[in-house]
């Protein structure tokens, strides 16, 4: 396969790459992706991405798991914080359709998904719940 950028013959091999995230920061993970070694282009496939995803997630939930189990509150108080029904939480609203669930930090705990009191705030200020979750 010939470098799209300059030419050369690309390498597949496996490769250390680095993606940063909002939240959590940079995650670096060793994928299969074919590189070249001329100007450094790497072309990945869209597994490496997939895993890339799943690595951030992976340490959203460690470090949601760090934070004391006092700031997180049930489904029910979490729709009276917002003003929304339960059900509400789970279904896709606005122009973007986003799902609010998807803009605040959660997690399941014992089949009950508990949400973190100051992404909620945050979520009613901003319209995104997201801060840094420091390891």
């Amino acid at each position: 396969m010939l470098c799209e950028h300059c030419g050369t013959e690309m390498e597949r091999r496996d490769t250390l790459i680095c993606r940063p995230y909002d939240y959590v920061g940079p995650v670096t993970m060793k994928v299969g992706a074919v590189v070249c070694d001329a100007c450094g282009w790497h072309v990945l496939p869209i597994a490496a991405y997939d895993a890339l995803y799943k690595e951030f997630l992976r340490q959203v939930a460690c470090r949601l798991l760090k934070l004391p189990l006092g700031e997180f509150v049930p489904e029910s108080e979490a729709a009276k914080i917002l003003g929304v029904k339960p059900q509400d939480i789970y279904t896709r609203r606005g122009p973007e359709r986003r799902k609010i669930l998807d803009l605040v930090w959660s997690l399941e705990f014992y089949g009950s998904r508990l949400f973190h009191r100051r992404s909620l705030q945050r979520y009613l200020e901003t319209g995104d719940g997201g801060f840094e979750l420091n390891p």
